[in-house]
């Protein structure tokens, strides 16, 4: 009897772990295709760079295409964002999507700008999440801020001057969830979200300082998402 019932524990483990794996991947499956690309760019022509038109505030920038890298560079001047917007919208006041942008600042970045030059992904209209490549530093803001925002802070998954870096921001009912490089670093549940009408998606390249010299940065990709029906 004894040996019995090793040999049905020996027999049903290996199945068991492939039982196991099966799942995971379902799992995995599902987390993948949880959002479906509405808006997808990277950047490979002039003509894509122009979908995305600069925001009403930002109609100053400087932006060009950069054909040796495919995307879109962006030169910034004194203490601004230069947000650009995709051809898209977030369906109705508070709708749910994911935005997600690829880019990199510029090893030409002056080092006395550098602390303040970051990228950013911005959705509904009033929230925005910044990167700092130099010094590896986040920040999920909300305009006007209220209850836990800003949410700072830094994380070594943050990639230095002149690297790509991937940002991404969720903003799903109240909770949002903003990413760097695949990583979650900032989970935060609005309690007033119904304050924030806005229905615009952004993205950018900014500096936290005025100064009479320029800050450059690039676009490599732009992807907007939204749940499955």
């Amino acid at each position: 009897m004894t040996r019995s019932r090793r040999h049905l524990r020996d027999l049903t483990r290996p199945a068991l772990t492939g039982v196991l794996g099966a799942l995971a991947c379902l799992v995995v499956a599902a987390t993948a295709f949880a959002a479906a690309i509405i808006y997808s760019n990277d950047f490979s022509s002039g003509s894509e760079m122009r979908e995305l038109k600069p925001a009403s505030k930002s109609k100053a920038c400087d932006r060009s295409y950069d054909a040796k890298h495919n995307g879109s560079r962006i030169r910034v001047k004194n203490k601004r964002f230069c947000a650009y917007v995709p051809p898209v919208r977030s369906d109705g006041d508070r709708g749910d999507l994911v935005v997600r942008l690829e880019g990199r600042i510029a090893k030409s970045v002056p080092d006395a700008l550098r602390e303040d030059t970051y990228l950013a992904v911005g959705a509904r209209g009033g929230y925005v999440f910044k990167v700092y490549p130099k010094g590896k530093r986040y920040r999920l803001e909300r305009r006007p801020n209220a209850g836990e925002f800003p949410v700072a802070g830094r994380d070594s998954k943050i990639r230095g001057i002149g690297e790509a870096n991937e940002l991404s921001l969720q903003a799903f009912g109240n909770d949002l969830v903003a990413k760097v490089n695949g990583k979650t670093v900032a989970r935060v549940s609005d309690a007033r979200s119904e304050d924030i009408k806005g229905r615009m998606v952004e993205v950018g390249v900014g500096l936290d300082r005025k100064a009479d010299r320029v800050a450059t940065g690039t676009l490599k990709s732009v992807r907007v998402a939204v749940p499955n029906p």
